[in-house]
Formats: structure tokens, sequence, C-alpha cells
């Protein structure tokens, strides 16, 4: 956060319970001079605010701002509040509120969306002109949305994730989604009407995607930082306090490394989960589920880098052919019916992957050990074997 003169100003939306009353919570605990920050625990319901500030303890730095992120009225109301009894500016803001719903209805759709994608556009456009220089919009997004959109079609992945995607568009994209619910028609909507959570997570892919514009539309006028984050599938009420779950606590901290990490450390537009950012690698899979003229639209695409990793069955393969694929992983190595090494299926797949006669990585687990030597035997080739502990210690330019 940045210290001034004047204190610093954290509004967190939602923060009667869950997520965001551990980030009060925590911004409570970490703050050595109460006189220094001020924190707005945004509540819809002013009765539970009250009683969320009454379990902190009462700090005299906390203040309870009646806010309904879904209620442009409220949103308008809790504007002018801040404006009047709070110097009129803001240094963090944290949109947090969201809910999360399994029905699959249209009124369902709308109420998921007019909180976790209306609602935090219409907040981050009423507070934009109390924010400060180098102030911050942190929005609380998910995973589950790239999970969504990774089972979607090839077209609404590159909608989504195009680097020049206007709000204009990403409404668009909203509407027609929210249209193809009401409609019945998800078979021919380019969303795969089998993913879990389909609302939830579109919800969250298209916030995803509304910071990067907000982060390209305002980091120029007042060097706004605006930033995603995931907390993790965290013990809450909107989980219902799932068994292994991980601590609401540990959610907190991935939210707040977005607000106490440097500047200088943090991408603009960028989506972080505990302190690290989240690749944005662009994903196909081709599969024999998919017809012949599919499979070669994503091969083609593969071979102009439309996408960078593809996940392929080997009942698919229809030769990538691309001479500079960096990295080659052989989830299970071929063996036959009575689980002998497969020469011929291993020497297909690799030529497949324009590999043979060529150097290049290869990562196998454990158990493909006496596998990869008895095709190594049968070619008269030498495997060079490195042993790691986890795929995370190989670097990706080993040679």
């Amino acid at each position: 956060m940045s210290s001034t003169m004047k204190p610093t100003v954290v509004l967190v939306t939602g923060a009667n319970r869950g997520l965001g009353f551990e980030v009060v919570k925590k911004l409570v605990a970490t703050s050595t001079d109460p006189n220094k920050i001020i924190i707005l625990l945004g509540s819809r319901n002013l009765q539970r605010g009250q009683e969320a500030i009454s379990r902190l303890g009462s700090p005299p730095n906390v203040h309870l701002l009646q806010l309904d992120t879904s209620s442009q009225d409220s949103i308008a109301r809790a504007t002018k509040e801040i404006e009047e009894k709070y110097n009129g500016y803001l240094n963090v803001l944290i949109n947090n509120a969201g809910i999360s719903k399994r029905e699959r209805r249209i009124d369902v759709a709308r109420e998921i969306f007019a909180t976790n994608y209306y609602g935090v556009k219409m907040v981050n456009e009423y507070m934009f002109p109390l924010l400060g220089e180098n102030a911050r919009i942190v929005n609380v997004s998910s995973e589950i949305g790239s999970w969504t959109l990774y089972k979607a079609s090839s077209d609404l992945q590159n909608q989504y994730s195009s680097p020049t995607l206007t709000t204009e568009e990403l409404d668009q994209l909203v509407k027609d989604f929210l249209s193809a619910i009401e409609q019945d028609k998800l078979d021919t909507s380019g969303y795969d009407p089998k993913s879990p959570l389909l609302i939830y997570g579109v919800s969250k892919a298209a916030l995803t995607a509304l910071t990067r514009i907000e982060a390209r539309q305002w980091s120029a006028i007042k060097n706004v930082l605006v930033l995603a984050v995931c907390p993790g599938y965290c013990a809450t009420d909107i989980t219902n306090h799932a068994p292994g779950a991980r601590p609401a606590e540990l959610g907190a901290d991935s939210i707040l490394y977005a607000v106490n990490t440097s500047q200088n450390e943090l991408e603009n537009g960028a989506f972080y989960q505990d302190g690290v950012k989240k690749p944005q690698h662009s994903v196909r899979e081709l599969t024999a589920a998919i017809d012949i003229e599919q499979r070669a639209a994503v091969i083609g695409q593969f071979r102009e880098r439309v996408f960078n990793l593809l996940i392929s069955t080997n009942a698919a393969a229809c030769g990538i052919d691309i001479d500079d694929v960096s990295l080659v992983i052989n989830y299970d190595m071929p063996v036959t019916t009575d689980f002998k090494p497969d020469y011929e299926t291993y020497l297909h797949r690799i030529g497949r992957c324009s590999k043979l006669g060529y150097t290049f990585n290869l990562i196998g687990s454990e158990k493909d050990f006496n596998i990869m030597k008895a095709i190594e035997e049968y070619f008269r080739y030498p495997i060079d074997g490195i042993t790691i502990e986890a795929i995370s210690n190989l670097e990706s330019d080993h040679e």
C-alpha cells in the first residue's frame, strides 16, 4: 500500500463473512497504527455488518459501509458516502463480493452475473473517480473461470483472451451466454453444457477478462493497478465449508498479496494466486471425439501459434509436423495388450510430434523407465534419463 500523509482508505466488499471478513481481520491485525488506515467493511445487510465488526472487537478504524454490489442505487449511495465521510478518495478497492449456485436457470444466471460481473463492473466505474494515484483495484476471481473456458470452443477462448477485447464486446459475450441459458441452447453456444458450475465459471471468466480491459484503460490515467486474484477453494459459506477445503485465512493471504506487494513486482491486468502469477496458456485438446474438420482446424491453429499448449490422445494423432515444439509430455508410455513395450506406437507417437531424429525434452514418470529402456534397445538409440523430484524443478531450457 502507498504511504501518504492522509490515511490509506481500503474498501472490501462482501466483508461481513467468509473471505472478505478474513481480509478485514488481517488488515486490522497488520496495521501498526490505526490512524494510518481506514477500512470500510462493505456489507449488504447492516445488521450482519455490525455483527462482523463486533466479532473483530470493534476496532476504531473499521467502518461499516452498506453496499449491495448488485444494486446500482446502493453503489451510488455508497460512493456518495465515501465522498462525504472519508475525504472522497480510495487507495484500495477489493471486489470480494460474489455468489455461486448450482441451479442452471436463467433467473439464477442473472442473479450470479448481477454480482459477479455486472456488480464489480459498476462498483469500479462508480469508485474510479475516487481512486488516487497508484491506487489498486483487486477483483476476486476464480480459476474455475479458466477451467470453464478450457472446455469452451476455440472461438470463445480466442474472444475472451483477445488482447484487444473491449468492454462492449465482453458485455456481448455475457449477453449471448445468458441468452443461451434462457433459450436452452447451450449445446450450440460454444460452451460445454457438462462443465460443473458452468454459470459461476463463465461469470468468473468474464471478470478476469474485465480485469485485463480495465488495466489497459485505467493504468495510463492514474497509474491504477487492476489485478485479478484467485483465493483458492476455501472453507466458506459459498463452498458450504466443504471438507478438505483450504482455510479461509489462506485465501485472504492470496488476496492481500495483490494489495501489499510493491507495484514494480506486479503485472497490471494479471491473475494471481498465492503470490504466483497464473499462467495464461492458451490450451486446446485433440481427441477422437471431434470430427476430422475440427481436428484439422486445431492442428492448423497450433502450427500458426494461435494457442501454445496441445493435449492430444493417441487415437486422434493426425500429424503435428512442427519442428520447434519445445516439450513433449508422454503421460503414459504405450504398451501392448499384454503390457509389453509397444515400439511401433511409440515410434508413431514421436513421429507424429515431428520429433523422430531430433533431440528434445520429454517428461515421463518412474513407472515408464523399463519401457523406455526396452524402446532404447529396440531402436538402438540412447535415451538419456534425468531424475527430478517434481515437474516444477525441471528447467524448460535444460539440454
